[in-house]
C-alpha cells in the first residue's frame, strides 16, 4: 500500500492466474540453464548466481565487448 499498489487489483490478478503460464515457462527456462537462486545473471553465456555489484557486471560486459569475436 505504501508503494501505491492497489491491493484489490493485485489480488484479482493473482487469483485469475492470468500470467501463470508465462511464469511457469520462465521458471522452466531458468531451471534448464541452471538457475537455482535469485538474483542470477547470464552474461556472455556464463551463469553467475547471487548478488553482484553493478561495477562487477559492468566490468564483465565491457570485457566481453572488448574481446575479439569468436
Amino acid at each position: 500500500g505504501q508503494a501505491g499498489l492497489d491491493g484489490t487489483k493485485y489480488n484479482e490478478c493473482m487469483q485469475s492466474a492470468r500470467y501463470a503460464g508465462r511464469i511457469q515457462a520462465s521458471l522452466e527456462e531458468g531451471m534448464k540453464l541452471g538457475v537455482s537462486s535469485t538474483p542470477s545473471f547470464l552474461i556472455g553465456g556464463r551463469l553467475y548466481l547471487g548478488a553482484m555489484p553493478s561495477d562487477s557486471i559492468k566490468a564483465l560486459v565491457q570485457a566481453l565487448l572488448a574481446a575479439p569475436a569468436r
